[in-house]
């Protein structure tokens, strides 16, 4: 599924026979695309429904680009580049939109790490001159890195004290092996240490060049006034190649993994996860984001029936699949009584196995695109939302995605839906963990605990 993963309930109908086609999500018409002499790609819409624009840059710099040496270093230049540039004091960027009533954010992901702003329409000029002097020309001074690090320490320890984030984390160290999917997105304290001005620099040489990197504008705006002021600020950005990264693949998991701990949290939490579609297969994509949809997504999902029905099993819970550039986890996370670890684990396996076995009733199939559908809409129902979609898909694999998403989801089939199930969900090969408080015993897994049902085959700011 795409980035933004949270939405607000949305009824889509479908169109009656013979009713004209509704208009897309993102409509291609209204997109110019170009690319700089340097490489730099820029993607505007032109849309006049709020007199605001969102600028997204994108940089394919994340933790997918990281060893076990630098991992982190992606996110402490995220935190860098707004302190200080060749021509810009320490926030003075920030500032200077915030004056005019706009906003600005940032975030590192695996793939990716994207800034991003929301400004009036007639201040974008100010937006993208500052973003293009603070990533091309940053200082980074070591008062700087100094005062970073100690801010993203507390960061870092406070996310770890949300279980399901702590958890996600543990289980996806354990079911990566060699990917670098499996470093922590943020790094760790212990690695913040070891950062010195002389690594980041090196590696915003080599990844913050302009055919790295994609400029989306959305909103109020004449896309030949905007290409300019883009071409402008962000033409100086150097030429240089992409850097050569080798990341290596991910052996298929053959074996349960299974791994335990006790932190400072408040509640018990467990992640199931199984290896699931990259880009690299856009149908199986999206085939697994139908399959997350009916299982997981709205009261009448299975899931819910099973984990939150009479008796409830969980207090909580959620089905993950974040679409990346590499094969990722799909992952169904608990927050539960302790008491309930292996019953919720059973429900979560049949569930699976039930998919892989039975075909989709069609009504089913409909009703999880419906909801999808919605889901998506609503996530592009801003200018924000449609450059962070657009931005997205170009960092991974191309713009164009966004655009055909609907479509594609649509053509979605039964079968479709169960090949991925049994392609890439496996009940007998997964890995599992449980986060506990640290004053409760740590689970002890027994070998009843380890019987799986028969021979069927998250951001940082």
């Amino acid at each position: 599924m795409w980035l933004l993963l949270y939405f607000l309930p949305v009824v889509v109908r479908w169109p009656a026979s013979g009713a004209a086609p509704r208009a897309p999500i993102i409509d291609s018409q209204s997109l110019t695309v170009r690319t700089l002499g340097n490489g730099l790609r820029v993607v505007i819409r032109e849309a006049h429904s709020a007199h605001v624009v969102a600028l997204h840059v994108w940089v394919r710099a994340g933790s997918r680009y990281e060893t076990p040496e630098n991992n982190g270093i992606s996110h402490v230049i995220e935190h860098m580049v707004f302190r200080g540039s060749q021509n810009k004091k320490a926030e003075e960027v920030s500032n200077e939109i915030e004056s005019v009533g706009g906003y600005t954010n940032a975030e590192t992901t695996r793939d990716a790490t994207r800034y991003y702003a929301i400004v009036p329409s007639a201040h974008l000029d100010l937006a993208v001159k500052g973003f293009a002097d603070a990533l091309l020309r940053p200082t980074f001074r070591q008062s700087a890195l100094d005062s970073e690090k100690r801010a993203m320490t507390v960061e870092l320890g406070r996310r770890l004290m949300n279980p399901i984030v702590a958890i996600q984390e543990m289980v996806e160290g354990k079911a990566f092996k060699i990917h670098p999917y499996g470093l922590p997105m943020g790094g760790k304290v212990s690695n913040l240490e070891k950062i010195t001005t002389a690594m980041i620099q090196d590696v915003h040489r080599r990844f913050y060049v302009a055919k790295n990197m994609t400029v989306v504008v959305v909103g109020e705006v004449n896309p030949e006034d905007a290409y300019k002021l883009v071409a402008e600020a962000f033409g100086p950005a150097r030429s240089d190649p992409p850097p050569k990264t080798v990341v290596p693949s991910e052996p298929p998991q053959s074996d349960l993994r299974e791994v335990t701990d006790s932190r400072d949290v408040q509640q018990t939490a467990m992640t199931l996860a199984m290896h699931a579609p990259g880009m690299n297969t856009p149908d199986a994509v999206l085939a697994m984001d139908v399959l997350i949809t009916l299982l997981g997504e709205g009261k009448t999902s299975r899931l819910q029936k099973v984990l939150k029905g009479t008796p409830s099993l969980v207090l909580e819970y959620e089905v993950d699949f974040l679409t990346q550039k590499d094969p990722g986890l799909f992952a169904v996370t608990c927050v539960l009584p302790p008491e309930n670890l292996e019953a919720a684990r059973a429900a979560v396996l049949k569930s699976i196995a039930d998919l892989q076995e039975t075909p989709v009733g069609p009504a089913e199939l409909a009703k999880a695109k419906t909801l999808l559908e919605g889901q998506y809409a609503a996530s592009n129902e801003t200018f924000e939302g449609q450059a962070g979609s657009l931005g997205f898909y170009e960092a991974i694999d191309s713009y164009q995605f966004a655009l055909t998403y609907i479509d594609r989801i649509r053509e979605v089939t039964v079968s479709d839906v169960q090949r991925v199930a049994k392609g890439y969900l496996t009940t007998s090969a997964y890995t599992f963990g449980v986060l506990r408080p640290r004053a409760l015993k740590p689970l002890v897994m027994t070998p009843e605990a380890r019987v799986v049902l028969g021979p069927a085959e998250w951001r940082l700011n």
